[in-house]
């Protein structure tokens, strides 16, 4: 659920600011989708390691997860300075996949697994 969030807000966040898929930054794709899934997996293993509630158990991973993604931001968003289109792009496409995905792991994915929370506790 919440890596198709992310993708498409990739997609338009991409359409908003007028950056277009090419041959070299559609391989970023997979490794937007990588970042996301490993982002997702760090939400749910501190969600599953809560003591009480959801809030408190993304609490933990929170900053280890903005780390990874600043790091990475750190790295590919450099790229966007190249005087290449190609591998600008690149570096575009994955900065706001990884920025998207940081979104969508730390607010979008602990409020579904609240409302799954929610739904067990009221059954």
């Amino acid at each position: 659920g919440s890596l198709l969030i992310s993708f498409l807000l990739t997609i338009g966040t991409m359409s908003i600011l007028g950056i277009r898929f090419n041959y070299i930054n559609i391989g970023a794709v997979a490794l937007i989708l990588g970042i996301g899934i490993d982002y997702s997996v760090y939400t749910i293993q501190g969600y599953l390691e809560k003591e009480g509630s959801c809030g408190e158990g993304i609490a933990k991973i929170w900053k280890s997860v903005i780390m990874c993604a600043l790091t990475t931001i750190a790295g590919f968003g450099s790229l966007i300075t190249m005087s290449f289109d190609g591998i600008s792009s690149l570096g575009a496409v994955i900065t706001i996949g990884v920025l998207m995905s940081l979104f969508t792991s730390l607010l979008i994915l602990p409020a579904m697994l609240s409302l799954i929370d929610n739904r067990k506790t009221d059954a």
